[in-house]
């Protein structure tokens, strides 16, 4: 079973060289204030900024692996995760990784952590893994049925809130010793999920799904995209830019971000009901947009192919910044 991050990930490299220039496809970014932030991608990349995303520095982390996802605690503690179960860590900042001891050789999509202890890995066939001590040692919670897991949001210390294929959301609040399955009313696939509370979260997929919650998953709204399942010979061109997949969503305070295929990036300026499309900039290509984060007073990055980044300075959107 292929995800679409694998399907990505299969573009020949391309070396990435000092400054700011990235040329690899990029999977996943991270930002813990106005200035500082990384990318992760194909072939092991990982860059960090502390300019706001001006100026990028190549690291090195140790591997070729893919690395799909990328958090930090703070300015010194981050976690990337990737093909074949990979974790890395840094307690420096990204000047030096190293490889944690991963309970699973299965691919992993998305890594997000509560502060400096506390975080949650998901990917394919159902995997999860949980820490409780930095990543000292990760203990496999994952689920019994096969499904592949795109995306998860820790809310806090043993609650998590996890997406994917064919509308999949569950829940645990136990630290992940039973996952409870929710009913998303979709049967698309789910790329990416966002929880600001307890209560109140976001989901995003396939055909533009813009998916929101104020009962923690209990009933779902669509506030964007085609619920209709439609097979491949159906969908044209036009029909495809219309409805990008979503793979992306952040919301920090009023203001929220998604973003994917074909440019797509939607803006929300009333956290999170009401959504509206940009117009892309004339001057960059249509890339996919596979990630994107929010720190600081609405700054940060989107993310996604041959290491195009647009940049977001306090909630907007710098889309002629857009590429390298």
């Amino acid at each position: 079973m292929l995800s679409v991050l694998l399907l990505l990930a299969g573009a020949a490299p391309v070396a990435v060289a000092a400054g700011s220039v990235i040329k690899d496809n990029l999977y996943g970014t991270a930002f813990v204030s106005a200035e500082m932030g990384w990318v992760c991608g194909a072939f092991g990349t990982i860059a960090r900024t502390t300019d706001g995303g001006a100026t990028w520095q190549a690291q090195s982390s140790g591997t070729t692996e893919p690395l799909f996802s990328i958090d930090f605690a703070n300015e010194r503690l981050g976690w990337a995760v990737g093909r074949l179960g990979t974790i890395l860590h840094t307690a420096d900042g990204g000047e030096t990784w190293q490889r944690q001891n991963s309970p699973t050789d299965k691919h992993l999509f998305s890594v997000d952590f509560l502060d400096d202890a506390y975080g949650v890995a998901v990917g394919d066939w159902g995997v999860i893994v949980v820490t409780e001590d930095g990543g000292a040692t990760w203990r496999t919670r994952s689920l019994t049925e096969d499904v592949i897991l795109n995306s998860v949001s820790v809310i806090a210390r043993g609650s998590a809130l996890i997406v994917g294929e064919i509308g999949t959301v569950f829940r645990t609040d136990d630290g992940g010793a039973e996952w409870v399955k929710l009913v998303s009313g979709v049967d698309k696939t789910l790329f990416g999920v966002r929880c600001i509370d307890a209560n109140r979260c976001w989901a995003v997929g396939i055909d533009a799904l813009l998916l929101r919650t104020v009962d923690g998953g209990q009933t779902w709204s669509v506030l964007n995209g085609s619920v209709e399942v439609r097979a491949l010979e159906q969908v044209g061109f036009g029909q495809a830019f219309e409805s990008p997949s979503l793979y992306a969503i952040e919301i920090q305070g009023s203001f929220g971000v998604a973003a994917g295929e074909l440019g797509a990036i939607f803006v929300s300026h009333d956290a999170g009901i009401t959504w509206q499309r940009l117009e892309a900039s004339k001057n960059w290509a249509l890339p996919w947009f596979r990630d994107l984060a929010l720190a600081g007073d609405k700054h940060g990055a989107v993310v996604g192919a041959r290491g195009n980044r647009i940049l977001i300075d306090q909630g907007q959107i710098q889309l002629d910044a857009g590429g390298n």
